[in-house]
């Protein structure tokens, strides 16, 4: 992704750095956070960062792919975190076409994990060490090195009144 002596990243960090808007203070810390991540980056593999609350480790992240332009959607888990939030959820369609009628009456919903892998982007998900089991049992299969998530977005669903 970059390296540290680089003309390039160097006159970057010194335009950016200037400017009011720079989320971040260039620290060793961060520089060497940025130093071991970028070989992560260039394989496309899924990073584990620990550290101490507050210790700036998701702003670290955010201000790294700032830097470079890189699309991320981010999320913060909570223990009453839903797998949901991040695969995706089925969801009544309460909205009508141009003719009065709802052409579907149940929609996919995509979480944000589902977003970032359709459209391109990262995924930085911050505070998994308080996600409940069923998250990470979602999560699981695609931070393995053969990466695999399935969702069926199609199902079939028998209608019941009473």
């Amino acid at each position: 992704v970059f390296q540290f002596d680089s003309k390039i990243l160097v006159q970057q960090i010194s335009q950016d750095s200037n400017n009011a808007s720079w989320p971040i203070t260039l620290t060793p810390r961060v520089l060497s956070l940025w130093k071991q991540m970028s070989p992560s980056l260039k394989t496309d593999q899924a990073i584990l960062i620990s550290g101490d609350e507050g210790c700036g480790k998701s702003d670290s992240v955010l201000a790294l792919m700032n830097l470079f332009e890189l699309p991320m959607i981010q999320c913060c888990i909570t223990p009453g975190t839903e797998p949901s939030l991040l695969v995706g959820e089925l969801v009544p369609n309460d909205k009508k076409n141009f003719e009065g009628e709802s052409p579907e009456s149940i929609l996919w919903n995509d979480g944000l994990m589902t977003q970032a892998y359709s459209q391109g982007k990262a995924i930085l998900i911050d505070n998994i060490s308080q996600a409940e089991a069923s998250v990470l049992e979602r999560l699981n299969p695609i931070l393995e090195k053969e990466r695999a998530c399935f969702i069926k977005r199609h199902c079939s669903i028998r209608k019941l009144t009473t």
